[in-house]
């Protein structure tokens, strides 16, 4: 099985949990349904023995805002912890940091989050042309261009653009447990 299908079976299972059973999911008119409560766990675990000293984790909280609402926060794991802010994007997250890590150890988040139906909105504490500039850990060659133009042809609609990025994203996207860290763009040869 890809991962296309893995997300996509993923997602029909949780719509089918959260309307009750898979006859149900037809009967439901999406223009009706204003929010969904959700209770949420969210666990990181150590699948094997660390080579390193010291493990550095950050695990972000998630915001009440004007599009959900948050409660019932609680984290449960052996490894200290702080709650700290990210000093450019202001995102809050719970900072763990520890050495002697061992398989199985877990940092476990709960909460409960009504999420309200998305609606258009501006945000206007925030400036969007810093969302448009590639960080350090992001490649824009001739490479990852001639790819996209390949990618998106003769497409006009931002939809359509958008969705086939993201299907080639997620065609593409390797998770090798010994080198976790940041992701760093780049176009292989492998497919």
């Amino acid at each position: 099985m890809n991962r296309r299908e893995f997300l996509k079976d993923v997602m029909l299972g949780i719509g089918s949990i959260i309307i009750g059973n898979e006859e149900a999911e037809a009967s439901v008119d999406d223009r009706k349904v204003k929010a969904l409560n959700l209770r949420i766990t969210y666990t990181t675990e150590i699948l094997k023995q660390p080579s390193v000293k010291k493990i550095n984790i950050w695990m972000p909280i998630p915001p009440n805002d004007r599009e959900q609402e948050v409660s019932d926060l609680s984290v449960s794991s052996r490894i200290a912890y702080r709650e700290t802010t990210d000093a450019s994007q202001r995102n809050n997250m719970f900072f763990f940091s520890a050495g002697g890590l061992a398989a199985g150890d877990k940092i476990i988040m709960n909460f409960r989050i009504k999420r309200y139906a998305s609606r258009v909105s501006k945000e206007l504490s925030k400036n969007p042309k810093m969302y448009m500039e590639p960080s350090e850990w992001e490649k824009w060659d001739d490479d990852i261009i001639k790819f996209v133009d390949n990618l998106v042809g003769n497409e006009r609609e931002p939809v359509k653009i958008g969705r086939k990025i993201y299907d080639a994203i997620i065609d593409r996207l390797s998770y090798i447990h010994e080198v976790c860290c940041r992701g760093v763009s780049a176009i292989t040869n492998e497919e």
